[in-house]
């Protein structure tokens, strides 16, 4: 398995953006500072401290200290005079076509859909200016994990195909390249939940979560390993392997033995997808 080439680029032009989102019910209690510092820990304390400062982080239009504490339902807003985006890579490609759905090959690092660093170069803002007119997301993959996506092209389609989804209708295979010699099969149940930001943790307190794994090879240093989800956590699959011993050999957040770049692709690729006679394979 081999990660997709980064030689071809997509890169956007600083833009003039403002970023909107509503205060929820899970973040009460928290100050405008902690919040952002909490949910985009990438740019550090001083970089939101200095944008409250200057009036670019808003509550409901109005400029408010650091400490402020917004209500739930309240509009938070934060204006970037220059919006830069990271580049991914050009490689978008069509698996399969209907009225119905858009099925792709999603490259990484890519975001599914427009969220924290990314807007124009996230999947679907990519699809639509390309013309595939407006799409819903069905099921999401990580901004790291490249492979096959299923988009719908209809409200009806898309309720149809997330509910299959999250019933666990679809059957889906991921293939990984984890560090050492993987075990012949195992199926991991382990509970997942979140503990800082955007990274998660294994925790039998957390929401119940079960892969089933198979060696495919070894190749005397790392293992291919057939990946099956029975469920549809965040990070599932990397926390699975990473709890019993076998982390993604490149993955930066759960592997302990590398140092790499938070945006670098991971070994990690949803290669099918199936429901009913409705079955989506990658190729090579």
């Amino acid at each position: 398995m081999k990660c997709p080439s980064l030689a071809l680029l997509r890169k956007i032009e600083p833009y003039p953006y403002t970023f909107q989102m509503r205060m929820k019910p899970a973040w009460a209690g928290c100050s405008l500072l902690d919040l952002y510092v909490e949910r985009f820990s990438y740019l550090g304390v001083d970089h939101w401290k200095a944008q409250i400062e200057k009036g670019n982080l808003r509550v409901n239009g109005n400029i408010v200290p650091a400490n402020t504490v917004p209500r739930t339902g309240d509009l938070i807003e934060h204006f970037m005079e220059k919006r830069e985006e990271p580049p991914v890579p050009d490689d978008i490609r069509i698996i399969f076509e209907s009225d119905d759905l858009l099925v792709v090959f999603k490259p990484a690092p890519m975001p599914v859909h427009p969220s924290g660093r990314f807007h124009k170069n996230s999947l679907i803002y990519i699809l639509e200016e390309r013309g595939h007119g407006k799409l819903h997301l069905t099921h999401r993959l990580d901004l790291l994990t490249s492979g096959i996506v299923v988009l719908a092209k209809n409200i009806e389609a898309a309720s149809r195909f997330s509910r299959a989804f999250e019933d666990g209708l679809v059957e889906k295979k991921y293939i990984a390249r984890v560090d050492g010699d993987f075990w012949p099969q195992i199926t991991v149940d382990l509970g997942i939940e979140r503990y800082r930001g955007l990274l998660f943790e294994c925790n039998e307190q957390g929401r119940s979560a079960v892969t089933e794994f198979r060696k495919i090879s070894f190749d005397g240093t790392t293992s291919q390993v057939e990946c099956r989800p029975l469920t549809g956590r965040t990070h599932q699959i990397r926390l699975h392997l990473a709890a019993c011993g076998f982390p993604i050999c490149d993955d930066p957040y759960y592997n302990p033995n590398i140092i790499a770049e938070a945006d670098q692709p991971i070994s990690l690729v949803a290669s099918e997808y199936r429901l009913g006679e409705l079955e989506f394979k990658l190729n090579g």
